[in-house]
């Protein structure tokens, strides 16, 4: 199934290695390291940079030098040793009209309990795409994503409407792409990065060359990232064809992702910034899986694309007795998933699918800090405005065409936000005090006479929502650092929760539609929180407990009808559960001498979903989990060793699914900083070949599925990396 065309991407990998190792071994110096940084810096908690311990949120952060270590290729690596953190990847084994396993890729990210639409994902403050599915279509969020273009992700648990907007109903997920000063690390004015690598769980390889340059005024880089590899691994042995199968279908996934940036320093108060980013990525596969004794072969190709171009004015003063900070920024993002099935049918007629949802974005938004007070008591205020609209497509093609396509699951509509929002901390002592309120209005404006929309009726809908929060912070000494705060959510209803719309009277006994929801009210939560956190030059902690409340689900399901032509199923979008998640999270990291540390992170959480006076577990709740670290750095050499152990799922909301047991796996890496220029990095992952699943992944299927290997994790596997700048 490979082309030619990926063989120029691997001789770029393996010249960056012969490069690599012909580098004289000399002048080691050890570069600048986070692992030796005493504060952890976070934006996403107040919009400006802070340090965690002054935050009353629960917030970790990735950095750079992180992602290099762990060699991350999506979202799911990324988040690999995050507790109250997983993502849901599916093995591809879609069908081409019914089925939609695998067909979202990295789907999301779920933070404790809640995912998909309900979890802000943002890069550099730009909303991702919506997940949407429909029929045989899922559009994922995780795969408009390329981690080698970040600095740094931050994970913030927790109602983030206050700050975000619509979506921040259980946590907020920021992507900050690199700068031109982050690539120039060897103190020149211009640098080229040359880093490659190879992961044998995908047989993939990746190469991200990258070049940055500055004068007294401008600053300027460019950044490329291609990934070409095949199927993941897992540890099914049933190599035939169909359903039956469990090792993974074949698969080829190429990317491609460019990076730009130019910055104006326009004097020592004002700044302007371009960023352009373009990511490119397809995935054909050979659904082996889907072959019957009707269906001789099915072919999926999947398109994902996201375009991206912003523009940031900032401005930063340490005179003005008024306003400190400030930044604005304007953008406009592209993004499209489109799905083609090609279905062989020798006797009843081939068939395809051609499904696409796209996004077009364009927006403002404005944040500024003003500090003001008396010594005793002090000011940080942060406010602004985000306003954005976005043209909301989706298409349905396929052959044979009948009587539904060309059609659309919705029409063509124009999503509005607008929010603004204050926040102000305010500085008493040891103590600080972090009320927040933000507003929020949105519009959804379908088109009304939308031709290819054959939904019964088309609603518009417009409503407003006002988000509160209060933290507080005690400074009571380095290592006694308590917080808590009570933070609320909300998350819009979308266009195809609302408009949804489709007619299929072709079957005597299961006929069925579906109908718009003019009255959909946002999904809403609560959330309370109290935690204690320290940090010196050996101890860093932080432990919480909180308790969640979520209102108002918006949930598609039968509202009448019996499933005959006459009187078909009535599907519709509608607010339904009470949920209320509550938890334990902690983590520590424990310097024990200047080589050696030991690190150790847990989560535990139970929900439950209550409706007409019933209550049953939430299904997207993780299992417990708990990571340890041994860790040995001395500067030009690292290594770590991680285990992670993730009980057994017990409470299955359905008593007839299938329940995975708990498992342990050990993953080794290392790295070696040969000199100033090159370093090498490598690991072994899922050392002891532990056979094991995620709850995400298996969650749909039933208690006696005969299919269970096909979701396992990859066995041992290892991965490799090269690092050369000059």
């Amino acid at each position: 199934m490979k082309s030619n065309t990926h063989y120029p991407r691997r001789i770029l990998v393996l010249a960056v290695g012969m490069a690599v190792s012909g580098v004289a071994w000399a002048d080691v110096t050890a570069p600048v390291s986070s692992r030796t940084s005493l504060k952890e810096l976070t934006v996403t908690a107040s919009h400006s940079e802070q340090d965690v311990l002054n935050v009353a949120n629960t917030v970790s952060v990735i950095t750079e030098e992180d992602i290099q270590k762990q060699q991350a290729a999506d979202i799911q690596d990324l988040m690999r040793y995050e507790t109250g953190v997983s993502v849901r990847a599916q093995p591809m084994r879609a069908g081409a009209a019914m089925g939609t396993t695998g067909r979202g890729g990295n789907e999301g990210i779920n933070i404790r309990g809640l995912e998909g639409n309900q979890v802000t994902l943002q890069t550099d403050g730009v909303r991702l795409p919506a997940r949407f599915e429909f029929g045989p279509t899922v559009s994922g969020r995780g795969d408009y994503l390329e981690p080698e273009g970040y600095r740094r992700v931050e994970v913030l648990r927790g109602p983030s409407s206050t700050l975000y907007g619509s979506e921040g109903l259980a946590g907020a997920v920021s992507f900050v792409t690199k700068d031109p000063e982050d690539l120039l690390t060897l103190g020149q004015d211009t640098q080229v990065n040359l880093r490659a690598g190879y992961a044998s769980e995908d047989k993939s390889w990746f190469s991200a060359p990258s070049f940055a340059a500055r004068n007294d005024n401008l600053a300027g880089m460019l950044l490329y990232t291609a990934r070409d590899g095949q199927q993941t691994r897992n540890q099914g042995a049933n190599a035939g064809s169909g359903t039956a199968r469990t090792l993974p279908n074949p698969q080829d996934i190429d990317s491609e992702y460019w990076l730009a940036k130019l910055v104006w320093d326009v004097s020592e108060e004002h700044r302007l910034k371009f960023t352009a980013e373009k990511l490119n990525r397809f995935t054909g596969a050979d659904v082996l899986t889907g072959v019957t004794s009707s269906v001789s072969s099915l072919r999926a190709d999947d398109r994902v694309r996201r375009d991206l171009q912003k523009l940031d004015y900032i401005y930063q003063s340490d005179t003005n007795p008024w306003l400190q900070m400030a930044r604005v920024g304007i953008y406009q993002q592209d993004s499209q998933n489109r799905q083609f099935s090609d279905e062989r049918r020798p006797v009843l007629g081939d068939r395809t699918r051609d499904n696409e949802y796209s996004e077009r974005i364009r927006g403002v938004n404005a944040v500024l800090e003003s500090q003001f007070g008396t010594e005793d008591v002090r000011h940080t205020l942060h406010y602004g405005v985000d306003f954005s609209t976005t043209d909301v497509q989706a298409m349905r093609l396929g052959t044979p065409a009948g009587t539904s396509f060309p059609d659309k699951p919705f029409p063509d509509t124009d999503y509005r936000l607008l929010g603004v929002f204050v926040q102000d901390e305010i500085a008493i002592g040891r103590l600080r005090i972090i009320p927040g309120l933000r507003y929020d209005s949105y519009k959804l404006d379908p088109l009304a006479n939308d031709p290819l929309y054959r939904g019964l009726e088309v609603a518009a809908l417009s409503d407003s929502a006002v988000s509160a929060k209060l933290g507080a912070v005690w400074q009571q000494a380095p290592l006694l650092n308590w917080f808590a705060q009570y933070s609320e959510g909300f998350r819009a209803p979308t266009p195809f929760d609302v408009n949804s719309g489709f007619t299929n009277l072709s079957s005597p006994f299961f006929a069925y539609q579906t109908i718009a929801n003019p009255d959909l009210q946002p999904e809403t939560s609560k959330m309370y929180e109290i935690g204690l956190r320290g940090r010196d030059e050996q101890l860093r902690y932080s432990v919480s407990v909180f308790r969640a409340d979520y209102k108002n689900f918006i949930e598609n399901v039968v509202v009448s009808g019996s499933g005959s032509p006459a009187d078909p199923l009535t599907y519709q979008s509608i607010n339904r559960s009470k949920v209320i998640v509550t938890g334990v999270e902690g983590s520590l990291r424990w310097k024990l001498d200047p080589v050696w540390a030991v690190s150790t992170g847990v989560s535990w959480h139970r929900g439950d979903s209550r409706e007409d006076g019933e209550k049953s577990p939430l299904r997207t709740i993780d299992p417990a989990k708990w990571i340890a670290g041994l860790h040995y750095d001395q500067g030009g050499y690292y290594a770590d060793l991680m285990l992670t152990h993730v009980e057994a799922k017990k409470r299955n909301p359905d008593p007839d699914g299938y329940t995975p047991g708990s498992f342990t796996t050990l993953d080794l890496m290392g790295g070696w900083q040969i000199n100033r220029n090159a370093s090498i990095q490598a690991g072994v992952f899922n050392v002891t070949d532990e056979s094991y699943t995620y709850w995400a992944d298996v969650r749909d299927l039933g208690a006696t599925s005969s299919v269970v290997d096909a979701y396992t994790q990859p066995g041992r596997n290892f991965k490799v990396s090269f690092n050369y700048q000059f």
